[in-house]
């Protein structure tokens, strides 16, 4: 039975992407929530499965896997209802034609806001000696603040606006080279910093742009080798960034040495004694153990967080945060996290969708959760399409990972994606399009253009037999 379901966890997204081939397009923000929907329902499962069965009891594990498999059906149903697509047709767009010189001037501008950022971490960490002497760098987090930590950021988004300019046009062409190294700088950063989410960030962010710039999908090989090349500096940077301080690599290995261990952490470990509770699926399991039998459902309590958590603690002194303690009372039962964080709650992995749907309303909750994100990946996706330019390229690829965000943790873009990316995407395009704000739905833009297109008489006729 187990065996069963974990071959239906594996058919879903294969089935998705069957039914939706003929329109698939790697910048939809469903993309990066499949990888992550198998990664906790069929990888961390089936090579911890023995370890999940020891400590939750194999009909927990099916239950389990179960949810996963109803939630991905019901994020293919939510995609399909076409609900997304008709509000995405709707929603405010601004229609006008891109001006290049103001995305170059916004990119260099991001540029130098991503350098200063650095320079005043490491100044104010020490200087860059000390910055660099300690693994993953020293940064003085007790002096930062998180708006300063963010600062670094604007670098990627930077390139990648160059680089969309640089692809799409012959007279920034001459750009595309720099840009390039500027990327593979950035890249062997993240891997020496070891961030993770990093690598994986500018790689999204250069093949985004390389191949957005053009609206056409990287060929098969370059998918299969940017995936290779992903798993192994993933695999490299968490294998290896103890040993990268003073500016250099401090490990004594060879080739095969470092392949071995950069693969390591992706390799299962079906005769472990302990189980690794600190995995997203054994979030799942440990809420299916204990809700209802030792925690209530929590009925949507906790996504209050998206209220509370924007209030700075200079202004609410006893500020409270519903969702770390909605599931500090998970892990405090289940022990799946140890570390208490600066509010005194127990902080751990993600809950994952399974785990944070079925909190909230049981299989209620992972019905209409998956229906939602569906919904909410289709209005993502046709949204974008709407655009045109470097602001179709630019707003897609900042919306590309959202669909690994609602696998990991959803619902935390109106706090996480939305004040900061969003809000970001919304002042670019407004400075860099020639035109403002507005309802315009796709119907009306097409007879706007037939009309362009006719005489006066025809107007008149056309609109008589419209009428």
């Amino acid at each position: 039975m187990t065996g069963l379901l974990l071959a239906l966890v594996l058919a879903v997204p294969l089935w998705f992407y069957h039914s939706t081939w003929r329109s698939f397009y790697f910048l939809n923000p469903i993309n990066t929530f499949w990888p992550l929907y198998l990664m906790f329902g069929f990888y961390e499962s089936t090579t911890h499965l023995e370890s999940w069965i020891n400590v939750y009891g194999e009909s927990v594990v099916q239950i389990t896997l179960l949810l996963h498999i109803l939630l991905g059906i019901c994020v293919c149903i939510g995609y399909r209802m076409k609900f997304g697509k008709r509000l995405a047709q709707r929603a405010p767009i601004n229609s006008g034609p891109d001006v290049g010189r103001r995305y170059l001037a916004l990119g260099v501008v991001m540029l130098i806001i991503g350098t200063y950022g650095y320079i005043h971490i490491i100044l104010v960490s020490g200087g860059l000696s000390r910055y660099l002497s300690t693994a993953r760098t020293g940064t003085d987090f007790a002096a930062l603040s998180g708006y300063e930590m963010a600062l670094p950021g604007f670098i990627p988004v930077g390139l990648c606006l160059v680089l969309c300019l640089a692809r799409q046009g012959n007279r920034y062409r001459m750009l595309f080279r720099p840009v390039i190294a500027g990327f593979i700088v950035l890249l062997l950063w993240d891997v020496y910093s070891g961030t993770r989410s990093g690598v994986i960030l500018t790689l999204v962010l250069l093949l985004g742009g390389y191949y957005g710039a053009e609206r056409r999908n990287p060929p098969w090989s370059m998918v299969f080798l940017g995936g290779i090349g992903v798993i192994i500096l993933v695999g490299f940077t968490a294998a290896f960034r103890g040993d990268m301080f003073g500016g250099r690599l401090n490990a004594d290995v060879n080739l095969e040495d470092a392949l071995s261990r950069s693969l390591a952490s992706f390799r299962g470990n079906k005769e472990a004694d302990g189980a690794p509770l600190g995995l997203e699926f054994s979030m799942a399991c440990a809420v299916v153990t204990y809700v209802p039998a030792s925690v209530s459902f929590d009925k949507g309590q906790l996504l209050l967080e998206l209220l509370t958590r924007p209030i700075p603690r200079s202004i609410w002194p006893e500020k409270v945060y519903p969702e770390g303690e909605a599931w500090s009372k998970i892990h405090e039962i289940a022990g799946t996290a140890t570390w208490r964080n600066d509010a005194g709650l127990l902080s751990g992995p993600a809950p994952g969708a399974v785990g944070k749907f079925y909190y909230i309303g049981g299989p209620i909750g992972v019905i209409l959760g998956g229906l939602l994100t569906g919904i909410m990946m289709q209005f993502v996706y046709f949204y974008t399409m709407r655009f045109t330019g470097v602001s179709q390229v630019f707003l897609a690829v900042s919306a590309a990972m959202l669909g690994f965000g609602e696998m990991n943790n959803p619902m935390l873009w109106p706090i996480t994606w939305l004040p900061t990316t969003g809000m970001g995407l919304v002042v670019a395009l407004s400075m860099c399009r020639i035109g403002r704000w507005r309802v315009v739905s796709d119907r009306l833009k097409r007879r706007r253009v037939l009309e362009s297109q006719l005489t006066a008489p025809q107007i008149a006729r056309h609109a008589g037999d419209m009428s």
